[in-house]
């Protein structure tokens, strides 16, 4: 009897962990899931542009910064992450933002980051007076789903229907204080995204920021790619 009780609990176990499927957790995205976080960076006093689509070859093909090889962690300037593995290094608890980063050429630590038209910021550096608040030195801040965490963002493992926030404010304001990114409203329509010219045309404009000190603005939200039928 001890021993089916054992057989019993081992099989829950195992169904358990198996159905960690959309929304469960990034440990559980398998090769071949599409899943969907969406992701906003917020300077100061305002959010950047969605970054363009990820790269692709000359075939077509979305591939990792720098290379040929297929990036299963991408956006198609909806400002969503895009997880679609298909290889293992792009699935389960390697879906990280870190590898979202890096595959688009931007770096992420605990203390600063490389963005998209090379925008960067690191703890201490000063984000300018506006709209009647005081500057002052700025931290890097991330929150999840609403929730403000601490350590570093790159490490964290990715669950579907994700909201991201990382930030760089001034003292006082948290990533959590921002709300959800303005790319959320893309999450429902996630699937049918597959390149930048199927980005819903009802999206939230996102703002042309102003010069971040030390940084190198965004100066236009980045024009839809022309159509292809390449596979994503």
């Amino acid at each position: 009897m001890a021993l089916g009780v054992i057989v019993v609990l081992g099989i829950v176990g195992i169904v358990l962990s198996e159905s960690g499927g959309s929304g469960a957790g990034g440990a559980g995205l398998a090769i071949n899931d599409h899943w969907h976080a969406a992701f906003g960076l917020y300077v100061c006093d305002q959010w950047l542009p969605n970054p363009p689509e990820t790269p692709r070859d000359s075939s077509g093909n979305i591939v990792r910064h720098g290379t040929d090889v297929y990036a299963g962690i991408h956006t198609h300037g909806d400002g969503l992450i895009h997880m679609e593995p298909q290889s293992s290094d792009d699935a389960g608890k390697s879906a990280t933002v870190g590898r979202y980063f890096k595959y688009n050429g931007w770096s992420l630590s605990e203390t600063s980051f490389k963005y998209d038209k090379g925008v960067s910021k690191s703890n201490g550096d000063t984000c300018p007076a506006s709209n009647g608040s005081p500057g002052g030195k700025g931290t890097l801040t991330w929150a999840v789903n609403g929730k403000d965490h601490t350590g570093n963002l790159a490490d964290y493992n990715m669950h579907n229907n994700d909201r991201i926030v990382l930030a760089f404010l001034p003292p006082g304001k948290t990533a959590a204080s921002l709300g959800d990114p303005p790319s959320t409203s893309n999450l429902p329509n996630a699937s049918g995204i597959e390149s930048p010219s199927q980005v819903p045309t009802n999206a939230p404009a996102t703002p042309t920021p102003s010069t971040p000190a030390g940084s190198t603005p965004a100066t236009s939200a980045p024009a839809a790619a022309t159509p292809t039928t390449a596979k994503p």
